[in-house]
């Protein structure tokens, strides 16, 4: 079995999703290769999480959602809520992981969470020094921390 968690950037309008796609896709059939049970852990974030869900449901994985809090839902509007409404329904499990009211350490939680029980992290992540506390930069140093293996995809700028 492998168990593959990711963690990516919200906003990904300015990167070429295309090649991105190919990025992940390539490495999440490279990590599947030889293994019969395949889990992606994803809390559905918009932008990398959900394309990264959508990728690893193609590729065969079971999807089993960390949420940050129960009402997570709630977080989402327009095309991110419709895929976050279609991503859950194709997860073989959905887990709470926190009733912090501080809503920004529940999304800390389950990025921990996500490093916790993966045995390879994928991050979607550019580069750029985040100062949020739940972020891709904090679950990556997280990860790192724990020596969970890293695997870093650099979204390629998709505007001239």
């Amino acid at each position: 079995m492998i168990r593959v968690g990711i963690t990516g950037l919200r906003d990904l309008r300015n990167y070429d999703i295309a090649a991105l796609a190919d990025d992940i896709r390539r490495e999440l059939a490279a990590r599947a290769s030889g293994h019969r049970r395949r889990v992606l852990l994803s809390s559905l974030a918009a932008g990398a999480d959900q394309l990264c869900a959508e990728i690893g449901i193609s590729l065969g994985y079971d999807l089993v959602c960390p949420l940050p809090f129960a009402q997570a839902r709630d977080d989402f509007s327009g095309e991110a809520l419709g895929k976050f409404d279609a991503l859950i329904g194709k997860a073989s499990r959905t887990i709470i992981i926190s009733n912090n009211q501080d809503l920004d350490l529940a999304y800390l939680e389950a990025g921990k969470y996500v490093a916790d029980h993966c045995d390879v992290l994928l991050a979607v992540w550019d580069g750029i020094p985040q100062s949020s506390i739940c972020g891709t930069q904090a679950v990556m140093e997280y990860a790192e921390k724990i020596n969970r293996e890293i695997i870093h995809i650099q979204p390629r700028n998709g505007r001239t």
